[in-house]
């Protein structure tokens, strides 16, 4: 289902049926299942990046059932659920008065947390650019690839093999760790 919902098509879809409620709505249960919390977590980090549902998962509180899944145990937490947080609480902030006026004030002061940890953020350079990374999990394919570069580069300086052996295994053993 994460996967799904990186799908900006199938991610209207989600939204248009209403289903973004149940997941929003299971992401909440303090006593789900962790690792099913994480991965429709994930999923509705994915369905926060259309424009057209940062009101509806602001009205189903989402911000709150993000924040309850980060903090239930640190094996769940994830870069992407924060940086997802603190983007949907800015645009809340910013857009939707009228909306948050009638979330519960729990919820209200996280968004208002969230929003000012994310201007904190983006004063740093490159904000922006790692923000992305982080989303779209290319931060996770190069680290794996240079997981990848590291292994190959260990095994060859072992094996004592020549310059060219040594780059070929690097550059083998780089892709194959990202790609598989």
């Amino acid at each position: 289902l994460e996967y799904i919902c990186s799908s900006p098509e199938a991610a209207r879809c989600v939204i248009e049926s209403g289903e973004y409620l149940r997941l929003v709505n299971y992401v909440a249960k303090p006593d789900g299942s962790l690792y099913r919390r994480k991965m429709l977590g994930s999923a509705v980090c994915n369905l926060a990046q259309l424009p057209e549902a940062i009101p509806k998962l602001g009205a189903a509180c989402a911000v709150g059932a993000l924040h309850d899944l980060q903090n239930a145990s640190a094996s769940v937490r994830r870069q992407k659920v924060t940086i997802t947080l603190q983007r949907l609480a800015t645009s809340l902030l910013d857009h939707e008065e009228l909306l948050l006026a009638s979330l519960p004030e729990r919820e209200q002061q996280l968004i208002s947390e969230y929003a000012e940890a994310e201007a904190e953020a983006a004063k740093q350079p490159l904000h922006t650019v790692r923000s992305t990374l982080i989303e779209s999990g290319v931060l996770l394919y190069l680290h794996t690839a240079a997981g990848g570069a590291a292994w190959g580069l260990f095994e060859s300086l072992r094996e004592g093999v020549g310059r060219a052996a040594l780059v070929q295994n690097v550059v083998r053993t780089s892709l194959v760790t990202c790609f598989v």
